[in-house]
C-alpha cells in the first residue's frame, strides 16, 4: 500500500500550542490558527488512511552521513528558546520502530547511500510539533521511525 509524501511545517518553534492573545507576533501560526487547525484535520481532509509507521526527514537534525534513528523510545528536544515554561513540557510519547528503521538503512545502504543509525537522539519540535496536531494519541502502530539527511 502506498502513502502520501508530505511536508508539514512546524510553524514557529511551540507556536501551534500558544495563544496569539499571549503572543502576539504568532498570530497566524498559533493554536487558533488555520494552519494548527489543518494539521488537526489533516488525515480526515485528506483521506489519508492510517499509516503502519512514519518516516520522518527532519532538517533539525544534520549530520555528515545519512543517519537513521533505530532506537525504542524517543524523548523530545525541545530545540527553541524564549517561550512560555509550558511549552518545554509538551510531550509526544511516540516509540520507535527498530525494525522498520533497519528495512530503511538497507535500503538506503543497497542504493549506494552511505548510511550509519544512532539510538539516542530524541524528536525535535520539527516532528513533534506539528505531529502531536496530527496524530495526538501517539499511538501509531508500528509506531515511528526517523531517517536524517
Amino acid at each position: 500500500m502506498s502513502q502520501p509524501v508530505l511536508f508539514l511545517s512546524h510553524g514557529g518553534g511551540p507556536s501551534y500550542y500558544l495563544s496569539s492573545t499571549e503572543m502576539p507576533i504568532l498570530k497566524g501560526l498559533d493554536e487558533d490558527s488555520e494552519a494548527a487547525q489543518f494539521l488537526r484535520d489533516l488525515t480526515k481532509s485528506q483521506r489519508i488512511k492510517r499509516p503502519d509507521c512514519l518516516l520522518v526527514v527532519s532538517a533539525h537534525w544534520e549530520e555528515s552521513v545519512c543517519t537513521v534513528h533505530s532506537g525504542s523510545q524517543h524523548s523530545l528536544l525541545y530545540d527553541y528558546q524564549g517561550f512560555p515554561p509550558r511549552t518545554y513540557k509538551i510531550e509526544w510519547p511516540v516509540s520507535g520502530a527498530p525494525g522498520i528503521a533497519q528495512k530503511v538503512k538497507k535500503c538506503l545502504t543497497d542504493a549506494g547511500i552511505i548510511c550509519k543509525e544512532e539510538t539516542q537522539r530524541g524528536l525535535d519540535h520539527g516532528v513533534f510539533v506539528p505531529l502531536k496536531l496530527v496524530y495526538p494519541e501517539a499511538d501509531i502502530p508500528g509506531e515511528i521511525s526517523i531517517l536524517v539527511i
